[in-house]
């Protein structure tokens, strides 16, 4: 009697446990997307490293890379064609990149399968307004989201994931190029 009661209590912790889903990955990946955007669709790659917490996004049909570095809120776009690299300061909680904000509050919904790896699907909700629905493995990689903000509305699934650590010279700017800073609004400060 005393094991169902204490199995009791514990299921009625799992609802709890599951609103706990981590917003920021855990660990080191590499993965593809298919994605589609106001009736355009294209594919887009993304490695990530836990440690550093930096991100790599090629988008081909664009020929854009973006590295961003999330604990130095900086962001840098290449540009193969003129080996330039255009570096932007990011304001905290603004970090581009496939990590849920820390102000969108999660409602677990169901389960799924995506690239062959289980995810959580969670109706996602920011400033008291749906926002769609992401599908979230445990270790807090996106492998699905439909999402809609005022008019623009997109949704993106991965096609494949890899699960291992990723070489530092994925995030790294290429020798010789060029550095550009992002020119400055008038009254905005610059931060470093």
């Amino acid at each position: 009697m005393r094991l169902v009661i204490i199995a009791a209590a514990a299921a009625s912790l799992l609802p709890i446990a599951a609103t706990a889903q981590p917003k920021q990955p855990t660990r080191d990946y590499a993965i593809t997307y298919r994605m589609e955007h106001q009736g355009q669709a294209g594919q887009m790659t993304v490695a990530y490293s836990a440690a550093t917490r930096r991100q790599r996004v090629e988008m081909p049909e664009a020929g854009l890379v973006v590295i961003t570095d999330q604990a130095a809120l900086r962001m840098f776009m290449l540009n193969a064609a003129t080996r330039t690299v255009m570096e932007m300061p990011l304001a905290k909680g603004q970090e581009p990149g496939f990590v849920l904000p820390d102000d969108m509050v999660l409602t677990r919904t169901g389960s799924a399968t995506v690239a062959g790896h289980r995810c959580t699907i969670y109706r996602a909700e920011q400033n008291r307004a749906e926002r769609g629905t992401v599908c979230m493995t445990d270790e807090g990689i996106m492998l699905r989201a439909a999402m809609r903000q005022g008019d623009l509305a997109g949704s993106m699934e991965a096609t494949s994931l890899t699960l291992a650590t990723q070489p530092a010279s994925q995030f790294a700017l290429p020798e010789g190029w060029q550095v550009m800073q992002m020119p400055q609004a008038p009254g905005q400060r610059r931060q470093r």
